[in-house]
């Protein structure tokens, strides 16, 4: 799989964070900036395009990069995540298998969204729970522009507050994902926590 190239390109922009956390002042500026990372790191894909798109486009394969942004969870429009690796696996470009899906979220002291950011973590355990457990990564990113403190971690996620693991940003060198499952981090200007999950 390309975890490693997951790693790479969340790792380097973990350190741009913690470096300047008001470089990225909107959510959005977030998911551009490690969009546009991660899909340098991938060739262009052929896909294969539903007979009838084919027709109106007048192509029966597209060429295009695997990682997409606001990308729908199959038959589920409202039901879009952040930032996807899809992979052709039939003959619908825009209802590909969603192999590796990562949910951002932005906040600090003024205007935080550790609710939103919650659900965006049922949404990842959601459709692992539907997938093929062996055959979909999810990634979730808590990015915060403030101090935190471990107390406080554990304050938003009673349930894991044994296991949380702190990593400053003096020693943090780089993030390892599980091959398969879900991956919970969050990230403030001078640490990295790691979620059980």
């Amino acid at each position: 799989m390309f975890e490693k190239y997951f790693e790479k390109a969340i790792t380097d922009f973990i350190k741009q964070f913690q470096s300047n956390s008001f470089r990225y002042f909107y959510e959005e500026d977030l998911r551009a900036a490690l969009a546009i990372n991660l899909s340098n790191l991938f060739d262009e894909i052929k896909y294969k395009v539903r007979a009838d798109f084919a027709k109106i486009l007048e192509v029966d394969e597209i060429c295009s990069n695997p990682i997409k942004c606001e990308y729908p969870q199959s038959g589920k429009k409202n039901k879009k995540f952040d930032i996807v690796y899809i992979e052709d696996v039939g003959s619908d470009f825009y209802n590909c298998e969603i192999r590796i899906a990562i949910e951002l979220k932005l906040g600090s002291l003024i205007y935080d969204r550790l609710g939103k950011f919650k659900e965006d973590i049922e949404k990842l355990e959601k459709r692992l729970a539907e997938s093929n457990k062996s055959e979909f990564l999810g990634i979730g990113l808590y990015f915060y522009q403030g101090e935190i403190d471990l107390r406080y971690v554990k304050e938003w996620f009673p349930e894991a507050s044994k296991e949380i693991r702190q990593i400053s940003k003096t020693s943090f060198e780089k993030i390892h994902l599980n091959s398969y499952g879900l991956n919970i981090f969050i990230i403030s200007k001078s640490s990295l926590f790691i979620l059980p999950v």
